[in-house]
């Protein structure tokens, strides 16, 4: 299995957001299961609006560094 739409909606809370995905991609991984991140190369915009994106394609940057190391820290074995 595996799970394909992890996400956390950005309300400027990276920190939070980080802590959240390292432990949700840490409990998934240490049952056999992988995720991936639900990017939808929103990063503005309206105040609900799904802004869930992490690589931003135009700069090929990711402006969210916490959450990028918090993924890869959860998904370590």
């Amino acid at each position: 299995m595996v799970i394909g739409e992890l996400r956390a909606m950005n309300k400027d809370n990276e920190e939070a957001r980080a802590r959240w995905a390292e432990f949700y991609v840490r409990y998934a991984m240490d049952r056999g299961m992988p995720c991936l991140w639900w990017d939808n190369g929103i990063f503005a915009g309206q105040p609900n609006e799904e802004k869930f994106g992490l690589l931003d394609r135009t700069k090929n940057t990711f402006p969210f560094p916490q959450i990028i190391t918090a993924l890869m820290d959860g998904s370590a074995r």
